[in-house]
């Protein structure tokens, strides 16, 4: 209930946390980038999506498969939406950064596979 007696909608408050505090979409992530312990792990995640991410740019570029290439759309979108909060503030969290490198490392793999493997 509210303080004037309404009910509140259903899922209550939802946004309030995000809006409250722009890292916190990306507080789960802080533990992996401050412990060192962890730091595996979150190289194994890293490398596991991005080669995820390069299995995807290769088969939109050498087959040109529609499919991969509506993931990587849909993979775009999601990401900039996810990056959202942090191209307002003009500064990468934890999230953001964690992003664009599995980006990179996956498109850059997908790209070295494309031109350099045999043929």
């Amino acid at each position: 209930m509210t303080e004037r007696g309404e009910r509140e909608p259903p899922g209550g408050n939802a946004g309030s946390e995000s809006e409250a505090n722009p890292d916190a979409q990306g507080g789960w992530l802080e533990p992996f980038f401050t412990d060192p312990g962890l730091w595996p792990v979150l190289a194994v995640v890293v490398l596991t999506l991005a080669t995820l991410g390069a299995s995807v740019v290769v088969l939109a570029i050498q087959d040109r498969n529609l499919a991969a290439l509506a993931a990587l759309v849909a993979g775009g979108g999601m990401t900039l939406f996810a990056l959202e909060p942090d191209l307002r503030r003009r500064r990468l969290g934890p999230t953001g950064r964690l992003l664009l490198a599995v980006w990179a490392l996956g498109v850059a793999g997908g790209l070295a596979f494309v031109r350099f493997a045999p043929a």
